[in-house]
């Protein structure tokens, strides 16, 4: 098997030309001839560049308004034979195939359009047909052939071009094959779900459009190996870019994204008085949450939420973090800070934990997507968890109203970001804001959480309870939650009821003078 690829022909046809003038500029260098169609010919022509038309090749027109262009048996020859066997190089001969040594194509931008364009109808002209079956052909006979699919590959293409003379590795042809394959998975992908919109109201099949890898130090656990798998989408966790601190590890992505998760939640209750979110994060759990009226009290509150608990912790913010905000975290030991920017007296004073991951992300609008979970043979899929503020209705003789009614959707969003079976305590004043004073979560036994959730509360000194909101993510399936409750005080009730023992919980509620409220809605997350 050969080791280099020596280049002597290319074809050229990009969808964008972004970077091609300056790599057949560099092919040129070693007398490489250009093969090219439409537009990426009038391109390069245009640009003194000398250029063999694709029709030339071919000896076949272009046809049906450029339908077909590069289809043909001779390109497809010229791709597909080994040069390694004397059968495929005697026929090429008698056929009199040209050979191609090289492919540059970038298909057209189907997935672009679909964001102009609504209906498959009108998309079906964005369809690319000649490049994929270029690309494939190249990719496919990768020890003889090379194909290049993406820009980003341009420039270290041209660096090996020049240390090889004209030559490339087949150990790049081979890295660059594999990237052609999963390119053309994605857009053949993204053609099959807009299909599958246009015939079917039901989700039927589910496939990843994925562009990047990488692989984590590890996982969960040390003896575990991991990756991060990024969707083509700017702005997103797995796509952003750290200013400082170490790698994310496996456990820090999913403490950001809950983190984010959670925030982007509490921050649909906000409004002009308090608009300032902190939500720390640990062990996917969150331990520190307050909307406020500043930044710097939106931390503090967060961290007085579970000040043991926040050691160590994942913390996203909604604001630019400034050098009151950077002060503040930096009496403490953190692993990484997510804000939508960092002022530069921030960067300064943070700079000192050299391996406190800083993450600038703007948090965005919520998207509809999908949480998907690996099982063994098999995977489920469910739509997220979206929040929608139900009205919550007052079952009980008792109906205290507080002063606040979003501090029934803010203690409701706590819960919903809490692991089973979750209680969260909540508070709301005037002078403080929003803030969790008390959470039990991650027990296979409510009445384990609820204990839990005051003692906690009870450790950070809170005493009064009268003014707080106690919620849960499922419903009290029996009276005990709540006399285990009315000992420590009387908060008000937030669950969703449907138990069929919610009358017995109700008397309870009842006989101890406590509001209790229903929300029809279970966040029950497992």
């Amino acid at each position: 098997m050969q080791k280099t690829i020596k280049i002597r022909r290319a074809l050229i046809s990009v969808s964008d030309k972004q970077g091609i003038v300056e790599l057949c500029k560099a092919l040129q260098e070693f007398d490489i001839e250009i093969v090219s169609t439409g537009g990426t010919k009038k391109t390069l022509e245009n640009n003194g560049l000398l250029v063999r038309d694709i029709q030339d090749f071919t000896g076949n027109p272009e046809a049906f308004d450029g339908r077909m262009k590069s289809l043909s048996f001779q390109v497809s020859s010229s791709l597909l034979f080994r040069r390694d066997s004397q059968k495929d190089l005697e026929e090429v001969r008698k056929l009199n195939v040209e050979p191609i040594d090289l492919v540059v194509c970038n298909l057209y931008p189907f997935e672009k359009k679909m964001l102009e364009k609504d209906s498959m109808q009108e998309l079906v002209e964005d369809i690319d047909v000649g490049g994929p079956t270029m690309l494939r052909s190249a990719a496919k006979n990768y020890q003889f052939v090379c194909a290049l699919s993406s820009i980003e590959d341009y420039e270290v293409f041209t660096q090996k071009l020049r240390e090889g003379k004209g030559a490339i590795s087949l150990e790049l042809s081979k890295m660059l094959a594999f990237k052609t394959f999963s390119s053309l998975a994605q857009y053949d992908s993204s053609i099959a779900k807009k299909l599958e919109e246009e015939l079917y109201e039901t989700r039927g099949s589910f496939s990843f459009n994925i562009y990047h890898s990488k692989k984590l130090r590890y996982g969960e656990n040390p003896h575990q190996e991991a990756y991060l798998y990024a969707f083509k989408e700017k702005g997103s966790l797995a796509t952003s870019s750290k200013i400082q601190g170490k790698d994310l590890s496996y456990n820090n992505y999913l403490d950001a994204d809950a983190a984010i998760n959670t925030l982007k939640d509490i921050l649909k209750i906000s409004h002009d008085d308090f608009q300032y979110g902190c939500c720390i994060i640990k062990h996917s759990n969150p331990c520190g949450l307050s909307l406020s009226k500043s930044a710097l009290k939106a931390c503090q509150d967060a961290w007085k939420g579970d000040p043991v608990s926040a050691f160590g912790s994942v913390i996203a913010v909604s604001f630019e973090v400034d050098k009151d905000v950077a002060e503040f975290f930096n009496q403490y030991f953190i692993e990484v800070l997510i804000a939508p920017a960092f002022s530069n007296e921030a960067v300064e004073i943070l700079k000192v934990k050299k391996n406190l991951r800083l993450i600038p992300l703007a948090l965005g609008k919520e998207k509809p997507s999908y949480t998907f979970r690996a099982i063994d043979g098999g995977a489920l899929l469910q739509q997220k968890d979206f929040f929608v503020e139900p009205s919550y209705k007052c079952v009980t003789k008792a109906k205290k109203v507080l002063k606040e009614s979003k501090i029934m959707a803010f203690s409701h969003l706590t819960t919903k970001a809490l692991k089973s079976n979750a209680i969260s305590l909540c508070r709301f004043d005037r002078e403080n804001g929003y803030k969790l004073i008390g959470a039990g979560m991650g027990n296979p036994n409510r009445l384990v959480s609820v204990k839990q959730c005051f003692d906690k509360a009870l450790e950070n000194g809170e005493s009064d309870f009268s003014s707080s909101v106690l919620s849960s993510d499922a419903f009290f399936p029996f009276r005990d939650n709540i006399d285990l409750i009315s000992q420590y005080g009387k908060p008000v009730i937030l669950q969703p009821g449907g138990s069929i023992k919610d009358q017995e919980v109700i008397e309870a509620c009842n006989e101890h003078g406590m509001s209790m409220f229903f929300s029809s809605v279970r966040n029950f997350s497992h």
